[in-house]
C-alpha cells in the first residue's frame, strides 16, 4: 500500500512541471508558427522551428529522440523532433491506453491503462 501511495504521490508531483512543460511548448509553438509564416520554407532554425509549423498545420506526429552527437556534461540530454505525416504501417510502437476513459483533466494525469502496440490514428 505504501508503494502504492509512494508512486501515486511520484506520479502527481511529476504533472506539476509537466504543465508548465506543456505551456511552454504552447508558447515556443505559437512563435515558430509565427516565424513560419514570416518566411515560409526558411532555411535555417532548428528541427522544432521545422516541426512546429507542420504539425500545427497538417496534424501528423511529433517524434522526439535524444539529438545525435549532441552532449551536455557527456550525456545526451537534447531532445530532436521528427514530423510524420502518418504513422508509417508495421512501426514497433509500445503506448498506453486508459482501461476506462475519462473526460477529467485529473484523469489525464493518473489512470489505470493497459500497453498496446499499435496506433489507431493513421
Amino acid at each position: 500500500m505504501v508503494m502504492k501511495l509512494a508512486h501515486a504521490l511520484l506520479i502527481a508531483l511529476a504533472a506539476i512541471p509537466w504543465v508548465v512543460g506543456v505551456i511552454g511548448f504552447s508558447i515556443a509553438l505559437l512563435l515558430v508558427v509565427i516565424a513560419d509564416k514570416l518566411i515560409p520554407k526558411a532555411t535555417h532554425g532548428n528541427c522544432w522551428s521545422f516541426v512546429g509549423p507542420r504539425w500545427s498545420k497538417h496534424g501528423g506526429y511529433i517524434v522526439v529522440r535524444m539529438a545525435d552527437d549532441i552532449r551536455i556534461f557527456g550525456r545526451r540530454v537534447i531532445p530532436h523532433a521528427l514530423w510524420l505525416r502518418s504513422w508509417p504501417d508495421g512501426a514497433d510502437v509500445h503506448q498506453t491506453e486508459p482501461v476506462t476513459r475519462k473526460r477529467h483533466p485529473l484523469h489525464t494525469i493518473y489512470f489505470r491503462f493497459r500497453v498496446k502496440n499499435t496506433e489507431s490514428n493513421h
